[in-house]
């Protein structure tokens, strides 16, 4: 499917060059109620801390993704997670020592030429 293709479905029925309607309410940073119980800020805190109980056991990929959200928390999730640049390289390189690519990758952002030592994932 080409990418025009896609996007005439999508907006089938809207008046052309416009979007379709979309809610004006986001999840990020608002702090309040929402209709499904516990605000965003609570959610995100309960999402962080399962990602950590799975990260803690070993799990790379809840460490990638923890490891994502230190990094960029307010960027992607608003004033609801800090950021943690600490947590943040302590759970890319735990990933990045059980292979993780995409830890390795992440880990170059934070410090572009780490120091390497014994018992150190190559990040090369």
């Amino acid at each position: 499917m080409r990418k025009d293709e896609f996007y005439s479905g999508a907006t089938a029925g809207f008046p052309a060059n416009s979007m379709p309607p979309v809610r004006a309410t986001s999840m990020v940073g608002s702090g309040t109620g929402t209709r499904h119980g516990a605000g965003p800020r609570q959610q995100y805190r309960e999402a962080m801390q399962e990602h950590q109980r799975a990260a803690e056991k070993g799990n790379r990929a809840e460490q990638e993704i923890l490891g994502l959200m230190c990094l960029y928390g307010p960027q992607i999730y608003g004033d609801a997670v800090d950021r943690d640049l600490a947590e943040a390289h302590r759970w890319l390189w735990l990933a990045a020592a059980q292979g993780s690519l995409v830890a390795r990758h992440l880990l170059r952002s934070i410090d572009p030429k780490p120091a390497i030592g014994a018992g150190q994932p190559a990040l090369n």
